[in-house]
């Protein structure tokens, strides 16, 4: 029996290291030697101490008494996110100038990680407020940090809409707690249980708004148009890769407490919104970037739709496959962005000659999303659509698999410039560690895809 001291450390002690290397990071380049590669090498040895920590203590856990608890499922996720960050970090350190301020930089960095694992870890409305406000305030800030006209909007249109949503937030939080006296999920379950009044299920479905909105669901996706096309793509890779699925997970987790027929109906409604729009409208998008948004818009559907059934699993199998296929994507996407000053595809004819191993790296992401099989994508879809199936949602399973035909055809609009038409192209200038990251991700894709079973086995006695 583990002693609660114990349990309190491990719960806390990953995000108190990165609440610690943020403080750090700022006050090194403050009162130091203002040096880019000095204190991107500092940084990199606290997320790999954060990293080793996480990893260390995936088989211990618990709960506390200050609304905060460990899974071996969040220990897992929380090292995932981690170990994204410290990938993400490299991409940051090709693709910033040398003309901001660093320190702060990392500090908001380090401050959106920590939020991410503490959404993650925590069991209280309360706590998921503070979290997500904790990423989202880093995150407007981090947005603009190079001072560029185009980021500067981006960061503001997120503001103003985010600022919005978290009032939905903040109202639902008010309604529950004249309610039931207590912002507990655990203390919620019991009395949603026991109780069918409609007015708890509303009072919920306003908290899961502002989630909504942070997850770009339709109709509440129009700033995620704005702010990823316009947002530098590191800033990009931090939100797809690891912010997403923490608010994913915290979504999931209020969903299963709460689930009846009426809020189940609310999502089969946003399901299809979802699928439907995002993919018809990439139909007739030329960039490739703003593609591959839409694209994440769509796949914000399909995780939703895993949710439908009566396992519970699928959502962090796909979440796990999703970050990994999105992340690689849009990895390329910012080597396109540093190399071409337009991201249509037609600029990108015969790609392929002098840059065939990212070029069939990007294939391998982009058929993966689109559910081709043997890639690890394709599972992440087929049980997604059985669990749904086996919730009774025939018809709901069948927009779904046509919608993810039409995706098809626009990743496919990408890749056939790329290899079968001839133009003047020239080798990508972009960093050893950035292409073997890629290569890395791509390979990991084929991997999971083939060897399948083992990460589902575990994510089904876990969930």
């Amino acid at each position: 029996m583990l002693s609660e001291s114990f349990i309190f450390a491990n719960v806390f002690q990953t995000s108190l290291v990165l609440f610690l290397s943020s403080i750090i990071s700022l006050f090194y380049w403050t009162f130091f030697k203002k040096d880019k590669k000095r204190i991107t090498e500092i940084v990199s040895i606290f997320l790999l101490v954060a990293l080793i920590i996480s990893s260390a203590t995936i088989l211990f856990y618990g709960s506390t008494n200050t609304g905060y608890s460990t899974t071996l499922l969040s220990n897992i996720l929380n090292t995932f996110i981690i170990a994204v960050s410290f990938t993400t970090l490299f991409f940051i350190k090709d693709f910033l100038t040398e003309k901001i301020k660093f320190g702060e930089f990392y500090f908001l960095f380090f401050m959106i990680i920590a939020g991410s694992v503490l959404l993650v870890n925590t069991t209280d409305l309360l706590n998921m407020f503070i979290s997500i406000e904790l990423i989202s305030l880093s995150l407007y800030g981090i947005i603009s940090f190079e001072k560029k006209d185009l980021y500067i909007e981006s960061s503001i249109k997120y503001f103003l809409l985010g600022s919005f949503a978290s009032v939905f937030m903040i109202l639902s939080m008010a309604f529950l707690y004249i309610k039931t006296k207590t912002l507990s999920l655990n203390e919620l379950f019991y009395i949603a249980k026991t109780s069918n009044d409609v007015l708890l299920t509303y009072s919920i479905s306003f908290f899961m708004i502002s989630f909504l909105f942070k997850i770009s669901i339709v109709p509440f996706h129009s700033w995620s148009i704005d702010v990823y096309c316009a947002s530098p793509t590191y800033i990009v890779l931090m939100i797809i890769g690891f912010v997403k699925l923490s608010v994913f997970v915290s979504l999931a987790k209020i969903f299963f407490i709460f689930e009846n027929e009426l809020l189940k109906e609310i999502f089969y409604v946003f399901i299809i919104l979802t699928l439907m729009l995002s993919n018809i409208a990439a139909l007739f998008t030329k960039n490739i970037k703003k593609i591959l948004v839409y694209s994440t818009i769509s796949h914000s559907g399909y995780i939703l739709l895993s949710l439908m059934g009566p396992e519970r699993w699928q959502v962090y199998y796909y979440l796990i496959v999703y970050s990994i296929n999105a992340f690689g994507a849009f990895s390329l996407v910012g080597i396109l962005e540093k190399n071409f000053n337009n991201l249509e595809y037609e600029n990108f004819k015969g790609l392929y000659k002098k840059n065939p191993k990212l070029s069939f790296s990007l294939s391998i992401f982009l058929f993966s999303l689109a559910g081709v099989p043997p890639l690890v994508g394709f599972f992440a879809k087929f049980y997604s659509f059985y669990n749904a199936l086996s919730g009774g949602y025939y018809y709901l399973v069948i927009i779904a698999a046509i919608t993810s035909a039409i995706s098809l055809y626009y990743y496919l609009k990408i890749l056939i410039p790329i290899f079968f038409e001839r133009s003047e192209t020239y080798e990508l200038k972009s960093s050893l560690t950035s292409r073997l990251i890629i290569y890395f991700f791509a390979i990991l894709t084929l991997i999971l895809g083939l060897f399948s079973n083992p990460l589902i086995e575990i994510l089904k006695k876990i969930s």
